[in-house]
């Protein structure tokens, strides 16, 4: 072989044997074989052969195994933002005709996804209440086929019922999807409650440092598996290994950050007395709602939230584990963490 052969088909010269506790940066478009027969083009390299970097390096599927695991689903596919992951699903789920269901405190972004995007697809959007529970069975038309849930709600904070949404969603032949990003997949346990799909905003707290954009999308059998791959491979929404790296970088920080969110949460609301009423319409009222963490293990909440807030987006809800109401029928059912 020549020198300028080597140049572009060098050998592995460096030893082997090296081991770290970092996954390393594989960074590639394209992918050698052993030989012609070997050489397939398919999106689904969790089973099948590594056929292009547009697919997943191993860093970006070692990111989608690591996000897997901690979901509890099937399988994870990595997109390029938490907005790639939303459109992923409603593309995947959803055809001309098809009616989605999406709460009315939905991250706004998915909300201009629904009305920008899919009616224009010719598919039928509508909004139920948060805390509808299995009243959302009235919302429910002959062709609903995807209902969104958001637990807790973007910025109003509204904690569903989602296995009773997922019972009557089911019942119905509709898919449950969630946007898991509040509970970073791990202080909500998706798939044990019932939902078909997970998604995440890995920019948030997996990511965690505002230093890159990365979204995820798990699912709960190989049925959508296969559907959403599908329609991932003909998007071509391919993700870096920088930024891959990055949010697997993440996993050593997220249980400490969670951690001290937590406890500033927990005592930010005596500073909302100081806050001038008007300045804020749907602070939760709860004093001691229990927080239920993944397996089961409860840890009460430990400072009262505001003592005004007779518009709370938790009006008419009761707290976990508490036989009263604090005041005004005012109070915020922790369930998810």
């Amino acid at each position: 072989m020549s020198w300028r052969s080597r140049l572009t088909q060098p050998a592995n010269l460096a030893p082997g044997g090296f081991r770290s506790l970092v996954t390393p940066v594989y960074r590639g478009a394209t992918t050698t074989f052993e030989d012609a027969a070997s050489a397939r083009d398919t999106w689904d390299q969790d089973d099948l052969a590594y056929t292009y970097g547009q697919y997943g390096t191993p860093t970006a599927q070692e990111l989608a195994a690591r996000v897997c695991e901690l979901e509890g689903g099937y399988r994870t596919f990595i997109v390029p933002g938490g907005q790639s992951a939303l459109a992923l699903v409603d593309i995947a789920m959803l055809e001309t005709g098809d009616h989605v269901l999406l709460p009315e405190s939905i991250y706004g972004p998915n909300r201009n996804l629904a009305d920008l995007l899919m009616q224009r697809l010719g598919i039928e959007v509508s909004y139920y209440p948060p805390l509808a529970g299995a009243d959302i069975a009235a919302q429910f038309r002959a062709n609903t086929r995807l209902v969104w849930c958001e637990s807790p709600g973007s910025n109003t904070m509204e904690v569903q019922d989602v296995p009773a949404i997922v019972e009557v969603a089911h019942a119905r032949g509709a898919v449950v999807a969630l946007d898991n990003t509040w509970a970073a997949g791990v202080l909500f346990d998706a798939f044990a409650h019932g939902v078909d799909i997970s998604v995440q905003a890995l920019t948030k707290y997996i990511g965690g440092h505002a230093d890159l954009l990365l979204g995820a999308v798990s699912v709960r059998d190989a049925t959508l598996y296969r559907r959403v791959g599908e329609t991932l491979f003909v998007l071509g929404m391919t993700v870096s290994p920088d930024e891959c790296s990055l949010a697997l970088r993440g996993f050593q920080t997220l249980a400490t950050r969670l951690d001290a969110i937590e406890r500033s949460a927990l005592t930010s609301p005596a500073g909302w007395r100081r806050v001038p009423r008007s300045s804020w319409s749907s602070i939760p009222r709860c004093r001691r709602a229990p927080v239920t963490r993944r397996g089961g293990a409860t840890s009460p909440a430990r400072a009262a939230c505001s003592p005004w807030c007779s518009q709370s987006a938790f009006r008419g809800t009761t707290c976990s584990g508490s036989s009263t109401r604090c005041g005004c029928s005012t109070s915020a059912t922790a369930g998810a963490g």
